[in-house]
């Protein structure tokens, strides 16, 4: 278990730290709340710092930049939407943690995290999701359901 419990810098997201960094390829868990991440992109380096990671603990973070976001306030009234880019890091991922990390909509934001081939576990606590949409079946339409919360 490697627990940073110091800020990370911006650069990670651009690859310049990590084209030199150590990867840490038997690392298994990662705790990083409270590091003043302020980007997904951020989060999505982590992956080739720890690339068979399973279990990310990232809360407290600022990841509202997952995903499109939009601006309007009814950004969740509309249909689930099915053309969202697909998360492509983080194969080997079955627990997530981003609460309290700014996530606002369901449908921009946390379902690209559906995409995550192996996540068991998403923990979204105290995050400000106005509606919950879930897709059921292959595609959106008469399936789909959404609900309020």
């Amino acid at each position: 278990i490697l627990d940073l419990r110091v800020h990370l810098p911006s650069t990670l997201a651009d690859g310049m730290v990590v084209g030199n960094a150590q990867t840490f390829t038997n690392l298994k868990v990662l705790n990083v709340n409270r590091c003043s991440i302020a980007s997904f992109s951020t989060i999505q380096a982590l992956d080739r710092l720890c690339p068979n990671l399973e279990e990310l603990c990232v809360a407290h973070s600022d990841l509202s930049d997952l995903g499109p976001a939009d601006a309007e306030t009814d950004s969740d009234a509309d249909a689930c939407d099915d053309d969202l880019k697909p998360v492509d890091r983080f194969q080997q991922l079955k627990l997530l943690d981003c609460s309290s990390c700014k996530l606002s909509s369901w449908e921009h934001q946390v379902s690209r995290l559906s995409q995550l081939p192996n996540l068991e576990t998403l923990i979204v606590d105290d995050n400000p999701l106005t509606a919950v949409c879930i897709q059921n079946g292959a595609g959106a339409g008469a399936d789909d359901q959404k609900s309020n919360i």
